[in-house]
């Protein structure tokens, strides 16, 4: 009798360690997968902005090495939002995302970064601790230089099966940091990557009809009402070439100086044709003799402050 009670406190225990063993290992896989971001093989496009994690270098001095470090002491912050914006700022910003990649065969990805007026990026891939890969990026760069020839910064990034990958990248730039992460399973990225062009096509030619059709109502009818409001569609096309970055790509692709003061310049030229458009077309000079006086003015000095 004895022995049978000693048996089944024997099994008992037996059966609340393998419990305790059970909880304990399911705990650590949650906590190795908390931020964790995984990959299935049949994902098409994945937002990352509230994955990442980042910290601010103010200096502008850190490694690789010594932002790695910061992280391994939980001294990082937590995105809460898809895009992170940080304004104008002199701080570099260094930022991390894990990877687990479930599918069975060895997938590749497309990593994309849609922001292209960003100055200095540096992608770093780890795995196993170790860095596999690093690649510079950036609109300082010439255009030549990217990996993939496309207007926004993309990085090719190859999963193997079960297995976890670290990217980390730093980004300093001297226009507005914006940060907004995606991952496209590569022919899911072409496929939207074509309409989006086509979108992009149209806009640009009806911009292009504009600049012609009204540029030969000035020549025939001698305006110069009709010249200033050329010159300001044309300053607002180049706009939106820089913003996209098409210009970078097709126009302007190994000119570094044009990329970087393309939209200031136009900008400021923009403001300008316009000020003297209003004046001539709606006959500011004769009705109102002060406001022409104010529009000319301000036009001339933004015309100045050109950079």
């Amino acid at each position: 009798m004895c022995s049978k009670f000693m048996y089944r406190i024997y099994l008992n225990s037996i059966s609340l360690i393998g419990v305790y063993l059970f909880v304990c290992l399911g705990f650590y896989d949650l906590q190795a997968f908390a931020n964790t971001v995984i990959i299935n093989a049949d994902d098409r496009e994945i937002s990352l902005g509230q994955e990442l994690r980042y910290y601010e270098d103010r200096d502008s001095s850190m490694s690789l090495d010594d932002f790695l470090h910061l992280e391994s002491q939980n001294l990082l912050l937590d995105s809460d939002r898809d895009q992170l914006s940080f304004g104008y700022t002199k701080s570099a910003y260094w930022f991390t995302v894990d990877f687990f990649y479930s599918g069975e065969i060895n997938n590749s990805f497309i990593l994309e970064l849609p922001k292209p007026l960003l100055d200095q990026i540096d992608f770093y891939q780890i795995s196993s601790g170790k860095k596999i890969k690093h690649n510079q990026l950036g609109d300082l760069l010439p255009y030549s230089m990217r990996i993939i020839d496309h207007r926004n910064f993309l990085i090719p990034v190859d999963f193997d099966s079960d297995k976890k990958l670290r990217l980390v990248f730093r980004i300093k730039t001297d226009n507005t940091l914006k940060v907004r992460l995606k991952l496209h399973e590569v022919s899911a990225f072409w496929i939207s990557d074509g309409r989006e062009i086509l979108f992009f096509g149209v806009f640009y030619g009806i911009m292009l009809v504009m600049i012609i059709y009204n540029s030969y109502i000035s020549y025939t009818l001698k305006s110069r009402a009709y010249l200033y409001y050329v010159i300001y569609v044309l300053s607002n096309t180049i706009i939106s070439l820089s913003m996209s970055g098409f210009g970078y790509q097709y126009l302007w692709l190994e000119n570094q100086f044009i990329q970087k003061r393309a939209i200031g310049a136009s900008g400021c030229l923009g403001f300008f044709s316009l000020g003297y458009f209003t004046v001539l077309f709606l006959n500011v000079k004769t009705c109102f003799p002060w406001l022409k006086k104010i529009i000319v003015l301000l036009s001339i000095l933004l015309i100045l402050i050109i950079p």
